[in-house]
């Protein structure tokens, strides 16, 4: 069964990782250039450690392997409890290289952090790119540049004395469900395959500088161009799922856009949608973005001839 089997190979892959990364001072001993040291008089049971200029790094935890050019982090570990209150924390993630677990270190800035408080954030093992679950970029800094930029343990005393764990664990627990069971893998798959992790382009000759995720009751996400205007979107593993989730019964989905991970396929799209147009008017989408052959592309649906004209996109 090549489907149990790939779920076994992640697993072991995640337990080996996840193991490797918890020996923190292990690692360190086996790098003694490194400038970083644990501080067991702070932190005696934390994974936290401190450079020679004051600066203090919490590691960041692998937790789910998403598809094979992407990871997932877990930085809970920031936010809970005391500990951002007792000193200025920044993030560590290790970056594993095939067998090694502590392939190749970064560096995110919690100044960055504190503006949406993620909890997960995911790296393209590709292009090194990182976002959080909502399309929201974190740059990742190299040592080097920590050491130079990075705020040091006595700062941002304001922001870390009116931060409240309370508050994200409320917060969380009110969008986990949906996030977990309906965008996440898909907004995943459409900032990788079709953005290809970067959130500005032009479409049709417009430009759009930014991605908003939307609440439930209504589509994944909002397309913003530069004059202000948005353009909700649709994102669906397959075509045929945006009518089993019944959006062209719900006036929330009229005028909106879709994206499938689906190879595109001008009949399947006539037949899923074509009588469904005329009973439902604009719930059903006219505007398809897809991966066609590989390449991704963007369509329009004329339907009374059963054709469909390119949009131009440009990256």
């Amino acid at each position: 069964n090549k489907k149990l089997f790939d779920l076994i190979k992640n697993e072991l892959y995640l337990f080996k990782m996840k193991e490797g990364q918890a020996h923190i001072k292990a690692m360190l001993e086996k790098n003694p250039s490194l400038p970083l040291k644990r501080d067991h008089h702070n932190f005696p049971k934390d994974s936290i450690v401190i450079t020679p200029n004051d600066q203090y790094f919490i590691r960041g935890m692998i937790n789910n392997k998403i598809d094979k050019n992407i990871l997932e982090f877990n930085i809970i570990n920031l936010w809970n409890g005391l500990k951002i209150k007792k000193k200025n924390l920044h993030i560590l993630i290790s970056v594993p290289k095939k067998d090694n677990p502590w392939g190749e270190l970064f560096f995110i800035k919690n100044e960055d952090l504190f503006k949406k408080m993620p909890i997960l954030l995911n790296i393209d093992l590709d292009n090194k790119k990182c976002a959080d679950r909502e399309g929201n970029f974190y740059r990742l800094y190299t040592i080097n540049e920590a050491l130079k930029e990075f705020s040091k343990g006595y700062d941002n005393i304001s922001a870390r004395l009116q931060y409240k764990w309370d508050d994200l664990k409320n917060r969380e627990s009110q969008c986990e469900t949906d996030f977990r069971e309906r965008k996440k893998d898909e907004f995943i798959i459409f900032l990788n395959k079709f953005l290809k992790w970067t959130k500005e382009f032009e479409i049709n000759g417009k430009k759009v500088i930014d991605i908003e995720s939307l609440s439930t009751g209504g589509p994944d996400i909002n397309l913003i161009y530069s004059g202000g205007t948005k353009q909700k979107l649709e994102l669906e593993h397959n075509w045929k799922n945006y009518l089993d989730h019944k959006h062209h019964e719900n006036n929330a989905w009229a005028n909106t856009w879709i994206f499938a991970e689906e190879e595109w396929n001008e009949n399947l799209i006539i037949k899923l949608f074509g009588d469904q147009k005329q009973k439902n008017g604009d719930r059903i989408p006219d505007v398809f973005l897809c991966l066609d052959k590989g390449k991704r592309r963007v369509y329009k649906a004329e339907w009374e001839n059963k054709k469909f004209k390119e949009i131009d996109i440009k990256f």
